[in-house]
């Protein structure tokens, strides 16, 4: 019980000091996201749809520390605007201040050294009783759309079923639900549930009625 409230302390503290550090370097998105959005709004009425999906940052993203200093090159800038008055003031805090501006400065550092994959022996594996519970939570999932994605809601996962206080299946879906079950196909497959003729006709069918 010791060892696991330490463990969520020392995560508790460096969250808190990951998230002093980055302080900059989100005050300069969210600053730039407001004054493109008011720009865009008043005067050029242009990308006001702009939409950057997780694939595409995902395949924009680097591992190299160069590309992390191009991205937060911001957060150096506050750091450099913020130190410049605390070195010419005598204050009590000033060197609270020059402390926060040179964690600000070497933030990109630091995003650099967290964002590194870990070496092959230093990769976390889950102890088994958590793999199995994991493992059956996955399979009672798949048996909920394995039972109620059929025909008779034209291969589209029904938003819930309720239990009490009598049985009653919820004939209406989502776009969030039908993309979950598609990926819940997969995953069955994956999991050796389903073969893969399977896995086709359900992504085949379940499409056919989006597409219709």
């Amino acid at each position: 019980m010791a060892s696991g409230i330490g463990a969520d302390v020392v995560l508790a503290l460096s969250h808190t000091v990951l998230t002093t550090v980055l302080l900059a370097h989100q005050a300069w998105l969210m600053g730039d996201a407001i004054l493109r959005t008011l720009a865009r709004l008043i005067f050029t009425r242009r990308h006001l749809l702009e939409w950057t999906t997780a694939r595409q940052s995902q395949a924009r993203a680097r591992s190299e520390f160069d590309a992390f200093a191009r991205h937060m090159w911001g957060a150096v800038a506050i750091a450099v605007v913020a130190l410049l008055p605390a070195l010419f003031r005598r204050a009590p805090e000033a060197a609270d201040v020059v402390l926060l501006c040179v964690a600000w400065a070497v933030s990109p550092v630091v995003a650099w050294a967290i964002s590194l994959p870990p070496a092959d022996d230093e990769r976390e594996f889950p102890p088994p009783a958590d793999e199995r519970l994991m493992r059956l939570t996955a399979r009672r999932t798949w048996r909920f759309f394995e039972a109620f994605a059929g025909a008779d809601d034209h291969d589209l996962p029904p938003d819930n079923y309720q239990e009490d206080p009598r049985p009653l299946v919820a004939h209406r879906t989502s776009p969030t639900n039908v993309g979950l079950y598609l990926l819940s196909t997969v995953a069955a497959h994956d999991f050796g549930w389903i073969g893969a003729t399977e896995m086709v006709e359900r992504l085949e069918r379940t499409i056919a009625t989006v597409e219709r």
